[in-house]
């Protein structure tokens, strides 16, 4: 691929993008036998731009459909909804090892109820349809004070769910770093080379850890609005 920057994009900067562009190959074998190209690994910087890009940008994180729904009757609004636990550190700390992976899932109608184990996510991506661009606009505005309402309960339950979501992961950096730490203090003993600054810096590490884990939050990531019909 030859990627280069110019007034097409969507943002003023790409992560990992120089200013006179780049040729890059996904093939190993073919970057090892060409000097012009650059192997786009997952460890490329453009590459973990790209993905940066993806996970924090606010490009695609809603999208409207319809579906038919039996025992839903038509004109129910109907809004999924993906929280993530996150919380801020110092890159080094590797925080986000101890946050879950998947992004918690909730799906709720007009009425209050609770639809996230009767309807997954593959559901709504099978039945959904695609709604052109102009209709979705009227629909939302016209839907706003129902939605309002729906992201509020959904809210309000996703607060319900975070003190759990950060028990497990103090608990899980709590016992990872309790072995590690032990580990360091073994070796200590028999290891002239494992310094006592090393020991503490860990435990140091250790303390950060459980203050930023502690604060950390359950942040609305994505949205998807469906209107049965």
């Amino acid at each position: 691929i030859i990627a280069r920057p110019g007034n097409h994009m969507q943002l003023p900067h790409f992560p990992g993008l120089p200013e006179d562009g780049m040729s890059g190959t996904f093939r190993r074998e073919v970057a090892m036998s060409r000097e012009d190209l650059q192997f786009l690994s997952w460890e490329h910087p453009l590459v973990q731009g790209a993905m940066d890009l993806i996970l924090s940008g606010d490009s695609g994180n809603t999208a409207l459909c319809t579906v038919k729904l039996g025992g839903i009757s038509p004109g129910t609004v109907i809004v999924e909804a993906l929280f993530v636990l996150g919380a801020q550190a110092p890159r080094g700390l590797q925080l986000s090892r101890y946050l879950p992976a998947e992004p918690v899932r909730l799906l709720r109608d007009a009425l209050g109820r609770d639809l996230s184990e009767a309807l997954s996510t593959e559901q709504l991506n099978q039945l959904g349809e695609r709604v052109p661009k102009h209709t979705a606009h009227a629909l939302v505005k016209q839907a706003k004070p129902v939605l309002q309402q729906i992201i509020e309960q959904i809210e309000e339950q996703a607060a319900g769910r975070q003190q759990t979501l950060v028990d497990q992961a103090l608990a899980t950096m709590r016992e990872e770093r309790r072995v590690e730490q032990e580990r360091l203090e073994a070796l200590s003993r028999v290891n002239p080379a494992i310094r006592a600054e090393e020991l503490e810096a860990h435990a140091r590490d250790s303390e950060m850890l459980e203050e930023r884990l502690s604060l950390a939050s359950l942040q609305l990531d994505a949205l998807r609005v469906v209107i049965a019909t």
